[in-house]
């Protein structure tokens, strides 16, 4: 497998808001066949992130379904500690937090929350998905600093969804064009003023 280190940025705002920061042709048909792209923020994590996608792909290539491979992925990959995962989220994760309008953010170390809490964390998330999250809570990963606004966006757009009942998957549907239209309505801003 050939790992190419790319700008996640630049992906996520020309070809792919969904793009994570992770992944190969299986889950992006515009990444070239025995590829694995690694956004250049968490490529100090190249490593640890080549055994996540290459134990996933084991997994699925036996037949696993995607909750299947993500407990074999947590159970082989996450490091054990005597620590609950509140614990490790708030002594460990959180670098800060700040309220905002509709609740409160949480700037986390992703590396420490892909070690101990859950290796397929990646950019950001909310309560309504991340049982170690406080309730009434995003997170932002502090490396997607550049990528903030957006990143809050979806998530605070998608917590709001599953509150009323609508599924993650659908929620994360409607939390992706809103970001995409943000990223969209910015880049705009940006070209016009110079």
């Amino acid at each position: 497998m050939n790992i190419k280190i790319v700008n996640g940025f630049v992906i996520r705002n020309t070809i792919d808001v969904d793009f994570s920061g992770i992944g190969g042709r299986q889950l992006y048909a515009y990444i070239p066949t025995e590829e694995l792209w690694i956004d250049q923020v968490i490529s100090d994590e190249t490593e640890f992130l080549t055994k996540l996608h290459e134990l996933e792909l084991k997994c699925l290539l036996q037949g696993m379904n995607y909750a299947q491979t993500r407990k074999k992925v947590c159970e082989q990959l996450i490091t054990k500690t005597n620590q609950t995962p509140q614990q490790i989220y708030h002594q460990q994760a959180v670098i800060y937090s700040f309220p905002i309008e509709t609740g409160r953010v949480d700037v986390v170390d992703g590396k420490i929350i892909r070690k101990y809490l859950d290796p397929k964390f990646i950019q950001g998330g909310n309560d309504f998905v991340y049982s170690y999250i406080p309730s009434g809570r995003i997170c932002v990963e502090k490396s997607f600093d550049k990528e903030f606004q957006y990143i809050a966006l979806h998530e605070w757009r998608e917590r709001t969804l599953m509150m009323t009942g609508m599924s993650y998957d659908d929620a994360h549907d409607y939390a992706c064009a809103a970001e995409k239209a943000e990223r969209r309505r910015q880049g705009i801003a940006k070209y016009l003023k110079g």
